[in-house]
């Protein structure tokens, strides 16, 4: 196989370019594809120029990247997508010379954990620096595969990272080192061994008798987009118009048994001088229809604004009130005001809590509920349409990290409810502008997971691995220098 051929390198590019951008996406559709996407490029980055790998990488990486310009294109101003979507190819090419270089100076099996350490690294590293969390991490276009997803449970995420980095790393060895088999079979054995491992404590999980302590009959409801605006607030036309509707709504998911009812995020504007009465109005439904409700609302006073999610029982007490903590950057913007802690209380006889939308970004914090005890999370949240089933997922992973089922109420987005393995149990949209609402009954159990208290100890692990076999590297390419 001549690998300088342009015509190869370009159907190598166009292959795991196609591949990545179908499984990495805004869905999780092809999720299988992102195994396969890097396998031609780590083999013939074993073969390549320094030079030529890097382009053949980076383009492949570029291409698979494509499938997100349209989206950041209408979240961002132009400039900045082009920089999303340039950057992430540029690091992973640099990633792509990294795991080269240690792969062909070891030459010993353990090279094969190269690649998925040093992309471990780099999302942990990037969830850190950027704004937005988790949100660029692969984990989320596996999310559909779950018995992969629930070894999150032990490592977070970036565990789903490295077990689908290893698979291609491992392929890429396997045919890199065809000619010597020992060490072909070494790297076999092992990469096949930890990805089986993997997938075995993900079908125990699932399919393990596990009863629940108890069953939460949770009702969803978004109206239509059309009628959330900013003129809708409460004591207008407009906005009484809209609490009529979820009023309505209240009323039907209650008759059909839903004991608790989660609402949107921002639902209206609250005035602080109209705060008493707005509560009083729903304290009053939540007693008419003997449900508990989560109501996501906007407070302002003066130039002070709060995004809130109020928890309100079925007797009209307030459980909780939860201002959110981590905004996006148009909230900062707009003046609100950043929460600093975590809600959570008790309701129905369960531990739960509440967060909003963004929140669910964060890994360390979402891991506070988990190490609180809660057994299920109730969030109001705000999509921006097109992100509708991947910032629903984000969320769902976070109740597979942290041991607890999710129901999430999105404008424009996804209602979903989730146990605590990620297996969504109800679902609907909101993302073409129309009224959506689901019920389901959402087992409650009480699970403690490895990562809610220990945290980030397997990305400890990566990065040491990582700088050990990047030193072990260097110290060879010293020795085999002297030696000529």
């Amino acid at each position: 196989m001549n690998l300088n051929n342009r015509l190869l390198l370009l159907l190598i590019i166009l292959f795991s370019g196609t591949c990545w951008y179908l499984s990495s996406g805004l869905n999780g559709d092809f999720w299988w594809l992102f195994w396969i996407a890097p396998v031609p490029v780590l083999f013939v980055s074993y073969k390549l120029s320094s030079g030529k790998a890097f382009w053949v990488a980076f383009l492949a990486y570029l291409l698979g990247r494509l499938s997100w310009l349209s989206y950041l294109l209408s979240v961002v101003p132009v400039g900045l997508a082009i920089i999303f979507t340039s950057m992430l190819p540029l690091i992973f090419a640099v990633i792509i010379l990294i795991s080269r270089s240690i792969v062909l100076r070891i030459k010993n099996w353990i090279g094969l954990l190269a690649f998925p350490t040093l992309v471990v690294s780099f999302e942990y590293l990037l969830f850190h620096v950027t704004g937005d969390g988790t949100a660029g991490s692969i984990a989320y276009s596996q999310a559909n595969c779950l018995p992969l997803i629930q070894i999150a449970s032990i490592t977070g995420i970036l565990g789903i990272v490295f077990t689908i980095s290893l698979f291609s790393s491992t392929v890429a060895w396997c045919i890199f080192s065809r000619n010597q088999r020992p060490k072909m079979v070494q790297a076999m054995v092992v990469g096949t061994l930890i990805i089986t491992a993997v997938f075995f404590f993900g079908l125990v999980e699932l399919y393990a008798i596990d009863l629940p302590k108890s069953s939460l009959p949770i009702g969803l409801f978004s109206a239509a987009e059309s009628r959330h605006h900013e003129e809708r607030k409460f004591n207008t036309e407009k906005g009484d118009s809209l609490l009529r509707e979820y009023e309505e709504s209240i009323a039907h998911l209650s008759s059909e048994g839903a004991l608790i009812i989660v609402l949107p995020e921002k639902m209206i504007t609250v005035t602080s001088d109209q705060d008493s009465a707005f509560r009083k109005k729903f304290s009053d439904i939540a007693i008419r229809n003997k449900v508990n409700l989560v109501v996501g609302y906007t407070l302002t006073k003066d130039r002070s604004i709060k995004n809130l999610s109020w928890i309100v029982s079925s007797q009209g007490q307030t459980l909780a009130v939860y201002q959110k903590v981590n905004l996006f950057e148009g909230e900062a913007r707009e003046g609100f005001q950043r929460g600093d802690s975590i809600s959570v209380f008790t309701m129905e006889h369960s531990r739960a809590g509440t967060a909003i939308c963004k929140d669910m970004d964060y890994q360390s914090f979402l891991r506070k509920y988990g190490r609180a005890g809660v057994d299920v999370l109730f969030v109001p949240a705000w999509d921006f349409e097109r992100d509708d089933w991947l910032h629903s997922r984000m969320s769902i992973l976070r109740g597979v990290e942290n041991g607890f089922g999710i129901a999430r109420c999105a404008r424009m987005g996804r209602l979903t409810i989730s146990n605590r393995h990620g297996r969504v149990l109800a679902e609907a949209s909101t993302s073409d502008g129309r009224a959506a609402s689901v019920m389901e009954s959402l087992p409650v159990y009480s699970y403690k997971t490895v990562f809610s208290y220990w945290g980030d100890w397997f990305v400890a692990l990566n990065i040491i691995l990582a700088l050990f076999l990047i030193l072990v590297a260097r110290k060879n390419a010293k020795q085999a220098k002297a030696q000529k």
